[in-house]
């Protein structure tokens, strides 16, 4: 059986079965007894043999009697063979009202590598769940990057709409990057970096919901159509203002910022510093809890390497005055996770704006605009004055522009279907539910749709 980075064939009922029918067959040939059989199937061949050399017997019972299996094995094969008198005869032993499931119908379509489940679905016109049910060998829901067509199961009912469509639109395949998880990055900045889902980072790499990653482990990720992004982009970043200024020989400052949970002692462990030089730089209880959203001054060698953590640019910090009504607003702000799309924005200040003004423009609150600038509620800005403002959409549209409709497909209209067209795209296309497009035209789920026919759009 395949078993690799990207093929579990253990996991695929047909393989996984074909191949045990195999074993047991190769192993009844080498020691005729079925109940050693099972003994080898748990246990390995290996085992069974030197059981059987140890006592010159080839009965599974004499060979439990005298200690010489695994424990294991001793447990299961009576297991399996109760399981196989059972479904000889389920009603006699209460299980006659089980109905079994009906048998896997599919279609094996050769399909190209380095491409996911859910676009291949779109193709098929089915869904990534239904895929990845005929198909749970593929463990990061991707067919596998070697180069070779992947025999991929399909629904019987989407084989030829997924071959027609491979043939007129041959498929781009995914390019996979390494990414190695720095100190303080999350699955959240990993998936902003790379313009990704934490969800398709998790298959592809096997974790688990709400795992995050270690610091050193090597992530595969989808190369992104753009270039990265830098994780921290948009984010309220705030650091504590000293009166100190320390400048140490041969040293460099950082600005490591805090968004997990972290103590001083981890935190100095990652820099190659001491908890009390943190207390110090930061003016924190080394002892205490660190706040998610400060940013702490650290000082490292000239050497130190960045690449093991996430780091924030000078540029991305807002310094705010310790103990004030600013930084307890600032720090509030910071807490909050944003969406990973906000960006901060610089605005100028005009003539005749107002704080109000300005954030009504940008739907964010006036709170939210003080945090992001370390502003305290008494502070008043003046034209030229240069502010950040948190974005997570464009802001709203000015004069004639703001009363102008945006283009949508209308719908209640007639459609007439284009080579590679589906019904699902279809439906996306003029944002109507996909059944609600069936009922219109008199279609069932296996109905097909072909170049030149017209639909009516609901």
């Amino acid at each position: 059986l395949r078993y690799d980075d990207w093929v579990d064939a253990r996991r695929d009922p047909i393989q996984a079965t074909e191949a045990a029918a195999k074993y047991f067959k190769q192993m009844y040939e080498r020691f005729g007894s079925w109940p050693l059989v099972l003994a080898a199937y748990n246990a390995g061949d290996g085992a069974v043999g030197r059981a059987i050399r140890r006592t010159s017997s080839t009965d599974f019972w004499q060979l439990v009697d005298r200690g010489v299996l695994p424990t294991e094995a001793t447990r299961y094969v009576p297991k399996i063979m109760a399981a196989m008198v059972i479904g000889r005869n389920p009603a006699r032993y209460g299980f006659g009202g089980v109905q079994p499931e009906p048998a896997l119908e599919f279609e094996v379509v050769p399909v190209p590598p380095k491409l996911d489940l859910p676009s291949l679905a779109r193709r098929a016109d089915t869904s990534a769940k239904i895929l990845a049910r005929l198909n749970p060998e593929l463990k990061r829901g991707y067919t596998p990057p070697d180069g070779q067509e992947y025999p991929l199961r399909v629904p019987r009912e989407s084989a030829e709409a997924l071959k027609a469509s491979l043939a007129s639109r041959p498929p781009r395949g995914q390019v996979f990057l390494e990414h190695r998880v720095r100190f303080g990055e999350s699955l959240r900045d990993i998936a902003k970096r790379y313009d990704s889902r934490r969800s398709t980072l998790r298959q592809l790499n096997d974790l688990a919901r709400g795992q995050d990653p270690t610091p050193g482990a090597v992530l595969v990720v989808p190369k992104p159509d753009k270039d990265p992004v830098h994780p921290l982009e948009g984010e309220l970043l705030v650091v504590l203002d000293q009166d100190v200024e320390f400048a140490p020989p041969g040293q460099r400052r950082v600005f490591f910022p805090v968004r997990q949970r972290f103590s001083v002692g981890e935190v100095a462990a990652a820099f190659g510093v001491t908890p009390g030089q943190i207390g110090m730089w930061n003016a924190v209880d080394p002892a205490a809890p660190l706040q998610r959203g400060m940013v702490l001054r650290l000082y490292v060698p000239m050497s130190f390497d960045e690449g093991g953590v996430l780091l924030a640019q000078p540029e991305q910090v807002t310094v705010v005055e310790p103990g004030t009504e600013a930084a307890d607003n600032a720090l509030a702000h910071a807490k909050q996770p944003r969406p990973p799309t906000t960006r901060r924005v610089e605005h100028t200040v005009k003539a005749g704006e107002s704080l109000g003004r300005i954030a009504s423009r940008y739907s964010v609150s006036v709170a939210a605009l003080r945090a992001e600038n370390g502003m305290s509620t008494h502070v008043v800005i003046s034209p030229g004055d240069v502010l950040w403002v948190p974005v997570n959409k464009t802001p709203k549209a000015q004069g004639k522009a703001r009363r102008r409709a945006p283009k949508r497909e209308a719908r209640g209209k007639r459609y007439t279907v284009r080579d590679g067209d589906s019904l699902g795209k279809i439906a996306r296309k003029f944002g109507v539910d996909l059944d609600t497009l069936r009922r219109r035209n008199g279609m069932r789920r296996q109905s097909r749709i072909y170049p030149g026919q017209v639909l009516a759009i609901p």
